[in-house]
């Protein structure tokens, strides 16, 4: 049987490499990019992307000491070495090659293109800055500076904007209404928090994706202005008036109970009474007291009640019953509107905001030639699908690549895909899949390896489902190509002992689909097999649910949006 490892490090093929914890990842990389260079390939041409700086060092690092003990080597060592790490008996012809490595990686223009996806794109736009249509001489806008930006501009918004915007196209007012909203709910942190997601998501603040919102949440909305056809306030404030004489009836009806949860179910009815009081005059204490009507006729899990008063109680009242059940029927339909409402209507004040302060982030950068990090993904795509010189572009990058190799792949988000996508899709069209190296004609390659289990970057954008949908899609285009993509497992754990690695394949089980593994299953093994192991579980540090741990106002729209869907 064919070793797994030699498969993914062949220079011949594309792979795309599953490897669990401890499989010897960076040894697969580091020696399928020996590999391509003993085969020829010139080291300038070959492309590396990892995730982190920390980690692209750590590769040439691991390059360098690999290539520069071979430098030193006499022919029997070197000839033992190869095959060691290689899998492969060097000729006569091939231990020179393999001796001036080290010089040649040394010596490379630029040196090797061993780095993040994000400094490849800047790279490549400052190559191409008028074809991607951003500043010749821009400068990156760091973490720590891009925080200071956006805080300065989203407190601009917050405090300047009405004044500052009264003569522009955008509209003051619905600006004014949509921070409102929002800084009813959200402190200034809190806001610096929301502003993060923003930008971290600002593609997504489009009005058709509005639009698809209020349809989940069957919200009618006004077909000229879009505005809804019926406000969360008008919900409820209709229900309270409607039910404000039954509310008084039962609250007179409650007036001898006894037992501790009839009494809190009193207060919370005279606490509803007494907030409707001014109804048509205050909206904010309507909406105050409507949690309190939500208490009397729902648990904390916002469930209809299935005792709202004590059974000894309605024993003795038993009249009672139907009309109160009847209520809290009503009440809990009443309800579910409301909550939609709202939620469309703090969304679309999310919205609101978002726009407007995505357009001002925009011209902020543009008048400090600066791009963050995001913008270099974004650009890129643009300047390698968009754009009127795209083709030649393409074109002239194809001439300096022959191979890529990606790391850290399950931590790749779907917009760093579609950059990589682009660049692939030239390596397997035509006459451009071919190359010639060392005298001979090669296929260019495609190689990436990750973990889907191990992707820690889901709040950067990273998808590990995305892995498999990338292979699926590259092993379209490499078999149309007529040539091979493997998918290569790595099981085998170098560092685990045979009990951890049990314990994880017993924790994944039925999670393979959501882990993008389609019906494979997950499974380690050890190479220690003999070492000892112990699994240890410690209880979990569990706190009470306090309003302070509940998810922000804009994921809580989110979840609201699945709920009604």
């Amino acid at each position: 049987m064919t070793d797994p490892s030699l498969i993914a490090a062949a220079p011949t093929s594309s792979a795309f490499v599953r490897a669990n914890a401890g499989s010897g990842k960076t040894h697969i990389l580091v020696t399928r990019l020996v590999r391509l260079l003993l085969a020829g390939n010139e080291p300038e041409k070959l492309l590396c992307l990892t995730y982190t700086r920390s980690a692209a060092a750590e590769m040439k690092n691991r390059l360098f000491q690999l290539l520069s003990q071979w430098a030193l080597y006499s022919d029997v060592e070197l000839s033992a070495a190869i095959f060691e790490r290689l899998g492969i008996t060097p000729d006569a012809a091939l231990l020179p090659k393999a001796r001036v490595l080290f010089a040649r990686a040394l010596e490379t223009p630029g040196g090797l293109k061993v780095q993040t996806i994000h400094a490849f794109c800047e790279s490549l736009l400052k190559r191409f800055p008028l074809e991607a249509g951003v500043p010749p001489q821009f400068e990156l806008l760091d973490a720590s500076a891009t925080e200071v930006v956006q805080a300065r501009l989203a407190l601009r918004l917050l405090h300047d904007a009405p004044p500052e915007r009264a003569s522009q196209e955008l509209n003051p007012p619905e600006l004014r209404d949509a921070l409102a909203l929002i800084t009813r709910e959200l402190n200034q942190e809190d806001m610096m928090l929301l502003v993060r997601d923003i930008v971290a998501h600002r593609g997504d603040f489009v009005p058709k994706t509005l639009n698809k919102i209020a349809r989940a949440l069957t919200i009618r909305l006004d077909e000229k202005t879009g505005a809804p056809l019926i406000q969360p306030e008008d919900i409820i404030n209709d229900f309270s008036k409607a039910h404000k004489e039954q509310g008084r009836d039962v609250l007179h009806w409650l007036a001898d109970v006894a037992a501790k949860t009839d009494l809190v179910r009193a207060q919370q009815l005279q606490d509803w009474l007494g907030g409707i009081e001014n109804i048509e005059s205050d909206a904010q204490d309507t909406r105050s007291a409507w949690h309190y009507l939500v208490g009397f006729f729902l648990d904390s899990k916002g469930l209809p009640r299935n005792n709202i008063l004590t059974k000894s109680y309605m024993k003795a009242h038993s009249d009672w019953e139907a009309p109160l059940q009847e209520w809290q029927e009503e009440f809990v339909g009443v309800h579910k509107a409301y909550l939609a409402a709202h939620t469309y209507q703090m969304t679309a004040a999310v919205y609101c905001f978002a726009t407007h302060f995505l357009q001002d982030y925009a011209r902020e950068k543009q008048r400090l030639s600066r791009l963050d990090y995001d913008d270099l993904i974004e650009c890129t795509h643009t300047l390698l699908r968009g754009r009127a010189h795209t083709a030649w572009v393409l074109y002239k990058i194809d001439q300096g690549l022959t191979h890529i190799l990606v790391d850290e792949a399950q931590d790749t988000s779907p917009s760093q895909w579609r950059v990589i996508a682009s660049l692939v899709e030239e390596f397997f069209a035509g006459a451009g899949a071919e190359i010639k190296t060392g005298g001979q004609n090669q296929m260019r390659t495609i190689f990436a390896v990750g973990d889907e289990k191990q992707s820690i970057f889901s709040f950067q954008g990273a998808d590990p489902a995305a892995f498999d949908k990338q292979f699926i899609q590259f092993k379209t285009q490499i078999e149309a190509a007529a040539e091979t993509l493997h998918d290569v497992p790595l099981v085998k754990s170098w560092r685990s002992a045979p009990a951890i690695l049990e314990f994880v394949d017993k924790v994944f089980i039925g999670k393979e689909k959501a882990l993008g593994q389609g019906k494979n299953s997950i499974h380690h093994v050890a190479h220690r097999s003999e070492a000892y192991g112990l699994v240890e579980l410690w209880q979990a540090a569990l706190t009470p649910a306090t309003p302070a741990d509940a998810a922000p106002i804009w994921q809580q729209a989110t979840d609201g949006v699945a709920q009604a869907a």
